[in-house]
């Protein structure tokens, strides 16, 4: 039983990184009540400067009066004053997150929560989907990837409340937004510029598979053969004087190089990276630090890989069990699908 409560708690571990960011809580949505509570409030949103379509005051059915701000290259939605009485202790509060896939469609993520019986709130959650906004930027639809744990199609339809006969462009024309037709020709020109900077928003996708392919390379490439001297011979006998080296090269123990190098290291720089997004530093840092973080993440897996190994032939040599060298390996492959599973989610 306690080796049981041991394991558990260093599956919960093992995935830090990723149980951390679970409710995506100050990343793509917050319960600080810092947005307008009223139309009046979220026009000062907007201040003077020139809106894209997608922006301004909505009604959306089954929430209520929300607005959609820019925020850098992404837009954020708060909830304005909610359509049903239990939900309205959510009005002016950050809502969800959009993220540019084209002229006119967005990736979502936006908070979820579910009421228990006493008519308090059970548990918060992060879920997806797709926004698409109509020629006349007056309409747009949510469609969310799957349902609610509690079965409920989520899927709803926005209109827009304000401006609604103000050109997005020049904020100055009385005519709608977009009514101006443009040649096919150029449509394809500007949805394909559109497409190439939405995918550059994934550039930590690439550095992310190209990191896990280099794990598995690292763990399968078979070893070619040397002549052996008496100086390499020398080097084998003699561990590693650095300390990043020696857990490289599987020469830690299982315990510290799973608990230290991989489980905290990794929920530190996890951690990091939230602060540092709710921070607001600049583009350039975070993302640099990113890649930092997803390549640690990659070195640790590897270090504490080879650590598991070493584990295992010590105890086979003695004839003895090496089920947590197996346990490990197994939370390092889950923590990998995970990983894998929450890209993919991306792109849904």
């Amino acid at each position: 039983m306690k080796r049981f409560k041991i394991a558990l708690l260093a599956f919960t571990l093992v995935n830090f990184v990723f149980l951390s960011s679970a409710n995506a809580e100050g990343i793509y949505w917050s319960n600080t009540k810092n947005g307008p509570t009223t139309i009046e409030e979220a026009k000062q949103q907007f201040g003077s400067r020139t809106l894209d379509p997608i922006e301004g005051v909505w009604f959306e059915e089954k929430l209520g009066s929300i607005s959609i701000v820019k925020n850098k290259k992404q837009f954020r939605l708060y909830l304005i004053q909610s359509s049903d009485e239990p939900s309205s202790i959510f009005n002016g509060t950050w809502e969800a997150t959009l993220i540019p896939t084209g002229s006119s469609s967005f990736n979502f993520f936006g908070r979820i929560w579910y009421f228990n019986k006493q008519g308090g709130i059970n548990k918060y959650g992060t879920q997806g989907g797709t926004i698409e906004l109509n020629s006349s930027a007056n309409q747009f639809i949510k469609t969310y990837d799957r349902l609610s744990d509690a079965g409920i199609n989520m899927n709803s339809l926005s209109r827009k409340v304000w401006p609604v006969s103000v050109d997005t462009k020049s904020n100055k024309s009385s005519k709608p937004a977009f009514v101006k037709e443009k040649k096919v020709a150029v449509k394809k020109n500007i949805n394909k510029i559109s497409k190439q900077n939405s995918l550059l928003q994934y550039w930590w996708v690439v550095v992310l598979v190209g990191l896990i392919a280099f794990f598995i390379y690292t763990q399968t490439i078979k070893s070619m053969p040397k002549k052996r001297t008496k100086k390499t011979s020398a080097k084998k006998s003699n561990p590693s004087s650095n300390f990043l080296l020696k857990f490289y090269r599987g020469e830690e123990s299982l315990g510290i190089s799973y608990w230290l190098y991989y489980a905290v290291a990794v929920g530190i720089l996890s951690v990091s990276i939230d602060v540092m997004e709710k921070a607001k530093v600049g583009d350039i840092t975070l993302g640099l630090f990113s890649i930092f973080t997803i390549a640690y993440f990659i070195f640790a897996m590897i270090g504490t890989w080879r650590s598991a190994n070493s584990y295992t032939s010590m105890k086979i040599a003695a004839k003895q069990t090496y089920g947590w060298a197996t346990l490990t390996k197994v939370l390092l492959v889950l923590a990998v699908i995970r990983s894998l599973v929450e890209v993919f989610n991306l792109f849904q």
